[in-house]
């Protein structure tokens, strides 16, 4: 599945594989936050908060984890 979306076609190669790579440590990122706090239920903006990622990064994290 392509978790970076270029609509416009303007992204090279080398810069899709890095936001990929990218993708992939935030959603490591937060599975292991996840898993260390079970009993915790955590909305995007509290994991927002304590990664200072953009709101569309943590969602889209989270929505790849949950698909």
């Amino acid at each position: 599945m392509n978790t970076i979306h270029d609509r416009h076609g303007a992204l090279r190669e080398e810069e899709k594989e890095k936001l990929m790579e990218n993708a992939k440590t935030q959603e490591e990122f937060i599975l292991q936050l996840m898993r260390g706090n079970s009993s915790k239920r955590f909305a995007y903006f509290d994991i927002k908060k304590m990664t200072g990622w953009d709101k569309d990064s943590v969602k889209r994290a989270l929505s790849n984890l949950s698909g």
